[in-house]
């Protein structure tokens, strides 16, 4: 969540990421029928994240705890249900960024929102997460041989002083709640270019 307030800036997760190595994650996954542990190398020391295996197999290797149709990591105690939690809108709530795992590798929160406040504030919020994009496939060409999955979506959220916003509903209870995004972008990197 990007918020601004009397022109200062923050910046806060509203979510956490699903790896393998959280206690809870990690339980579940032994359990049922799989284990946490890092790619080995050839002298056998461990190489990267601790991924999720099938306890007798190298198989699928995953970096996250939980995935959306991968039967093989099913198998191995990964989920699909979600950590759903609610969060109460602010009047300095200016931004929400979702992305993949391959934009926050190299990146913290505070380095995205840096990269995202010129472009909040010129209106220019496509050409901001562009920018977010073309530095994750930087640093991961500088860190890695792989580019992992790399996509981010920018929800603007309305301001009063705002006349181009579209409103969305949302009624989950018999009281209406109402929140406005005046834009939406997303943006996959083009390695063809």
């Amino acid at each position: 969540m990007i918020t601004e307030q009397n022109g200062k800036w923050s910046t806060f997760a509203i979510s956490r990421d699903h790896k393998p190595e959280l206690p809870e994650e990690h339980a579940r996954i032994n359990k049922h029928g799989g284990r946490v542990e890092a790619y080995k190398d050839e002298f056998g020391h461990d190489f990267g994240p601790k991924r999720v295996w099938l306890k007798y197999e190298n198989l699928p290797g995953l970096a996250m705890s939980r995935s959306f149709g991968d039967l093989c990591a099913s198998r191995a105690g990964v989920i699909q249900i979600p950590e759903v939690k609610e969060y109460q809108l602010t009047k300095n709530d200016r931004a929400i960024f979702l992305a993949s795992d391959g934009v926050w590798e190299f990146l913290e929160d505070d380095d995205v929102m840096n990269i995202l406040i010129p472009f909040l504030k010129n209106k220019q919020e496509e050409l901001g997460v562009n920018e977010v994009v073309k530095k994750s496939v930087a640093h991961w060409k500088k860190e890695d041989v792989v580019i992992d999955d790399i996509t981010g979506v920018l929800a603007v959220f309305a301001r009063d002083d705002d006349n181009h916003s579209k409103t969305i509903e949302h009624n989950t209870s018999p009281q209406k709640k109402e929140f406005r995004i005046r834009s939406q972008y997303s943006s996959v990197p083009n390695f063809h270019s």
